[in-house]
């Protein structure tokens, strides 16, 4: 468990994450890998990434021109997986429960930090798992009561609770014995 709040249903009165309100639809974001030693990558502002090639590199040596990159978010060497959880995933979660459609993926080199952000680690988990963990967690009221489908005369099929379908086949197992009855005289 990761002490996130289950979502509810439409009309609830529980809070739901804030999402902000954008005019477009696709909204990409940038989380900086830790790196030891020299970094490429600096962050200007909240949405501002400057790119320089490293100093000792061919293309620094070719080129050293910086290029600026924006963000609609750029998380920062020292960003929590829960932080990232929050900010990307919970609000798109929320619109899952209920019933809308999105979307989101990493993207990115060998080695840039994709499956540390979505899937984590065991003690630290990523997107992903906190995802599933919130979904299942919200969806409990929701679950329909298990069932089991029986096939009928007609080419159809009959639906029953499976405890009325435990005691239907107990009492059909009784007939097939003809369990005798004592009597009393």
């Amino acid at each position: 468990r990761f002490n996130y709040p289950a979502m509810r249903t439409p009309g609830s009165t529980q809070k739901t994450p804030k999402r902000r309100k954008c005019t477009d639809p696709v909204e990409v974001s940038c989380r900086i890998r830790p790196v030891a030693g020299t970094t490429c990558a600096e962050q200007i502002n909240d949405n501002t990434l400057k790119i320089t090639a490293p100093v000792g590199s061919q293309t620094f040596k070719n080129n050293p021109v910086s290029l600026f990159y924006t963000f609609n978010t750029i998380f920062n060497e020292d960003t929590t997986q829960k932080a990232c959880f929050d900010k990307l995933a919970l609000p798109l979660v929320d619109d899952l429960i209920r019933g809308k459609n999105g979307l989101l993926f990493a993207y990115g080199v060998t080695c840039s930090g994709k499956t540390h952000t979505m899937i984590g680690q065991a003690n630290n988990p990523g997107i992903l798992p906190r995802c599933l963990d919130v979904v299942f967690n919200s969806i409990g009221e929701n679950q329909a009561r298990p069932f089991i489908f029986l096939p009928d005369e007609n080419n159809g099929m009959k639906i029953q609770p499976e405890y009325q379908a435990a005691l239907m086949k107990n009492h059909k197992e009784r007939k097939k014995k003809k369990v005798p009855t004592a009597t009393l005289r």
